[in-house]
Parts: structure tokens; sequence; C-alpha cells
């Protein structure tokens, strides 16, 4: 059994995922041994000191919360990766797969490494996201730890549905190309090796149960962090949308086809002739969206920085989540901090109750969109009641300890 006095977990990741949510949390409640990670740029490194666009980004790579916790991190390697990848802007699955499994080896040392000066592994829980744990998971379970597998996104499932779409909808070119087969086995062997699989929403649980994966080895974590509510923003809307002043929809995030935004553009096709506007902020793999929204009721804006997303939130008065498949989709969670109503589907975080902070569809399809909107058009009261009841659900650090410590609780009990 593990000290109840002595840390017990520890954490593999790549980059700043979440900005160190998992490590941050375990060590906000005393519980993190070890974190092991690509880069981190302590003040004395060689990192703090290296000029250009790749050491600003790289010198973000650490936290004052973990500032008194044993970090091992593999600079040297994973920065001349990073700037070869930039130098040869190297886009490919294959990089990414070579790279994760570098970092996967490398854990593996560490954690055998650490095992030989510091503890016994039965009584560690070691934490690595998906696909770069195969061979870290292997080891720890075989020298007794205990694993849990962050899946961030609901796998292969999303995939095939990507896949489809792209199959169904032949007149959108894009650079979008499906993960090997290898890559998936690889991640087939991480679940195998894993005691917990955590997720972020519902649809991520289901479509890992639709791939044979028990659902008691299955949990739904809260979100590390969710935006808090914008102080004093209240949303004016008309008694009725003109065409002096139509109605805003929103999309912002990636403008792909696993977004559902073939699906919106149907929509707009489909109202036309109404007084709205549809305003698409972020970048795109689609390389003829400009000549696919011709003469479409639509503005793409291309990617925005910070302050600009603020502002178009504030421009809004809807947002539109018709994603295919999402592991949350935190963008519904900053719209409603801007007490914006959300239409959405249930393939992503549960954020939208429906008709009342506001809608939920069926199915992504654009008629389905399309009504939505349109009812909304014909109602603005619909709008001003689903703002003055937008909701945020709970999450943090503490509720997301909580959760992990929840987790490795169920696990002892069963070993």
């Amino acid at each position: 059994m593990p000290d109840a006095a002595k840390p017990n977990w520890i954490c593999a990741q790549q980059g700043a995922r979440e900005h160190y949510a998992i490590p941050r949390a375990l060590a906000g409640r005393n519980e993190l041994a070890l974190l092991l990670t690509d880069i981190w740029n302590k003040d004395s490194s060689f990192l703090g000191r290296m000029p250009g666009a790749i050491a600003r980004r790289l010198r973000s790579r650490s936290h004052e919360d973990l500032r008194e916790y044993a970090v091992r991190s593999f600079p040297f390697t994973f920065a001349r990766i990073e700037a070869m990848q930039r130098v040869r802007r190297e886009e490919s699955s294959s990089y990414y797969a070579a790279r994760n499994e570098r970092f996967d080896r490398l854990c593996k040392n560490g954690l055998q490494d650490f095992l030989s000066i510091d503890s016994n592994g039965d009584c560690l829980t070691v934490f690595a996201f998906a696909h770069a744990c195969r061979d870290l998971f292997e080891f720890a379970r075989r020298v007794g730890c205990q694993t849990v597998l962050g899946q961030f996104d609901p796998g292969p499932a999303e995939a095939d549905i990507v896949e489809q779409e792209h199959f169904d909808r032949p007149e959108f070119r894009t650079t979008w190309k499906r993960y090997p087969e290898s890559y998936v086995e690889r991640w087939r062997e991480e679940i195998e090796h894993a005691n917990r699989v955590v997720v972020n929403s519902t649809w991520s649980r289901n479509c890992l149960i639709g791939r044979g994966i028990d659902p008691s080895r299955i949990e739904v974590l809260p979100l590390a962090e969710v935006p808090s509510a914008a102080p004093e923003f209240r949303r004016n809307f008309p008694d009725r949308f003109t065409r002096e002043r139509p109605l805003r929809a929103l999309f912002l995030g990636q403008i792909i086809l696993r977004k559902g935004v073939a699906r919106l553009i149907d929509a707009a096709r489909e109202l036309v002739d109404e007084p709205i506007e549809f305003h698409l902020v972020g970048p795109t793999d689609i390389e003829n969206l400009s000549e696919l929204i011709d003469g479409l009721p639509i503005t793409w804006h291309g990617s925005a920085a910070r302050s600009q997303v603020s502002q178009h939130y504030r421009d809004a008065d809807v947002f539109l989540l018709p994603t295919l498949s999402d592991g949350f989709a935190l963008t519904q969670l900053e719209a409603q901090a801007w007490r914006l109503p959300v239409v959405a589907t249930h393939r992503c975080g549960s954020v939208v109750e429906p008709n009342v902070n506001g809608l939920l569809l069926d199915e992504p399809t654009g008629p389905a969109i399309a009504a939505a909107i349109a009812s909304l058009l014909e109602s603005p009261e619909r709008l001003v009641a689903m703002s003055s009841a937008t909701c945020i659900p709970r999450g943090g650090l503490d509720l997301l300890a909580d959760g992990l410590l929840r987790t490795e609780s169920k696990l002892r009990k069963v070993t």
C-alpha cells in the first residue's frame, strides 16, 4: 500500500498541456513525486538564454506551482527536435509518432531511474497522456505500479467519423489525413497496459466503450480550468432582427470538417435570405474555403489574437458548435462566460441544457442547424432568457485532484 505521508504519483506529459493541470492538481495535495516532461525551463538553464521564436515558446515550459517539485526533463533532445521541425516545417503523422516514441522511451528510463533510488513500484501511480506511453506503462505495470491514461480525444471512433465526413463531402479540399494503423495499434497497447482511462466527457467515454473498453475502467474527470464569467457584461438583443441589425452567429475554433463546418455552410445556404450573418474565426485546413462560402452570408476572419477573440464573443448573438466529435470543446465554456447562448451537439462535453442556456441538436445536419437558428431568429426573447441562464460547469484543480485521487483509491481497492 502507498505511504500516506509520501507522494505517490508520477506524471509524464509533453508540452504544457492545460498549463500542467494534472501535475499541479496532484502537487496541491502533496501527491506529486515526479514530473517527467520533454522540456522544462529553469531560470539557469540554457533555454532561458536561447534567442528567437523557438526560445520564446520554450521559455513557457514551466509553472510556478511546480517550482519546488521534482522534475526530470530532456531539453537537449527535444529542443533539437523542435528546432529541426521548425526548419523542415514537418507536420506529418510519422514525425509526431517518432517524437512520441522517443518521449515514451525516455520516460520509461526516467521511471526506472526513479525506482532504483527512491521507491518501489507497488507504491506508485503513473499518469500519462495517450499516444506516448506504451513502453512506460508496460514497464510500470511489470514493476507493480498502477497506471492511469489521459485520453484527450474520443479515440479511433472519432477518426472513423471524420474519415466518413471527408468521403461524403469531396467538394471540400483539405489537407487532413488519417493517422496510420500502426498509430492505432500502439494506442490499443497503451489501453491494455492502463488500469484506468480518464476522459473529460460522456461522449468520449461512450466512444471508448464502443471500441470495446470496459466501462468500469473509464472515469470522467472534471475540467482543470474553466473560464470565469465576464465581469459586468450584459448582452443587448433587439426586439427583432433585421437587415440593418441581423442575428450574428459565431463559430470560433478550427475551421475543419470535424467541427461540423460543412454542415454549418449547408445551414447558411438554407438561410441565405434571412437577416443573419455567420462569422467564422480560426485557422482552416480547407484549401477552397473562400470558394465554398462565396455568395453566402459568411465571413471568415482567419486566426485571431486573444484580444480579438474577446471582441468576437462580445459582438455575437449566438455561438454555434455543430461538432461531429470533440473531447470536450472548451469554446462553448468561453461562450457561456460571455453570456452567449450556445447551439451545440451531444458529441462533446455537456454544457448546454436544452432551451435553458442554448439548444442541443439531435444530429448536426444542415437542416437541423438552420431550423435551430431560425427558431431564435423568430423569437429574440428566447436569446435574452438563454443569455441570463448561461452556466459554467464546476471545475478547477481541486475538483480535478479529487477525481484523480478517487480513481487511485478505486485502483487500490481492486488490487
